[in-house]
């Protein structure tokens, strides 16, 4: 807001009242202040009089909102955060990063209903770093992990050789770190045989290493 101080002959020096307090998104009004924010302050409403050409400043405070995150299974990862949890300012730069365990790994980030940033400045839903400023709501974000799985493949080690039923056989899926028990020639469900031999162990992988 500007105010002018006109005069012909004789010095004027009207007296106003300021206006109103003024809203501004994610800020509380505090006073305007006399040419720059860091000049006299007067309240709203406040009778003021003009002693030359003034510019009255608008003072805010940033407002609080809440800032929370969590993992959803701190067994397979963990989330940190430039901000500590709890009341932070609007306009306060965040970056959330995900970190993922041994032997899992990062799906994505969920927001409660209504509390997800507004824009993020980095990143995306599907990132482990995010950035973003506060909006001027809460934020509850969520880092979701899961633990890696893998199935096993079992294949014959004959040069072509008939030996029925277990060539391409797959297992269920397992979870890392999940003791695992090969399976056995006896297995009733895989129906291994080859006439004149008998099962001695497994090679792992195309380099034929012993398990």
């Amino acid at each position: 807001t500007r105010l002018f101080n006109s005069y012909v002959g004789a010095a004027y020096n009207p007296t106003l009242t300021l206006a109103a307090k003024v809203d501004k998104e994610g800020y509380t009004f505090n006073k305007w202040a006399e040419n720059s924010a860091s000049g006299t302050k007067y309240a709203a409403g406040a009778n003021y009089t003009i002693s030359a050409n003034t510019t009255m400043v608008a003072t805010w405070t940033p407002n609080p909102y809440a800032l929370s995150f969590r993992s959803n299974n701190t067994n397979y990862g963990t989330v940190s955060s430039t901000v500590a949890a709890g009341n932070v300012n609007f306009g306060t730069a965040i970056t959330l990063t995900a970190s993922k365990k041994t032997g899992c790994h990062f799906v994505n980030w969920t927001f409660a209903s209504g509390k997800e940033p507004d824009a993020y400045t980095s990143g995306d839903a599907n990132s482990e770093v995010i950035s973003f400023t506060m909006p001027s709501h809460a934020v509850d974000a969520t880092a979701n992990f899961a633990i890696n799985q893998w199935k096993g493949q079992y294949y014959k080690n004959d040069g072509g050789a008939s030996a029925s039923g277990l060539d391409g056989y797959t297992t269920d899926f397992v979870n890392y770190g999940t003791t695992y028990t090969l399976l056995q020639a006896n297995d009733s469900y895989i129906g291994f045989s080859k006439t004149g031999y008998h099962l001695t162990g497994w090679y792992k992988e195309a380099a034929k290493t012993n398990l």
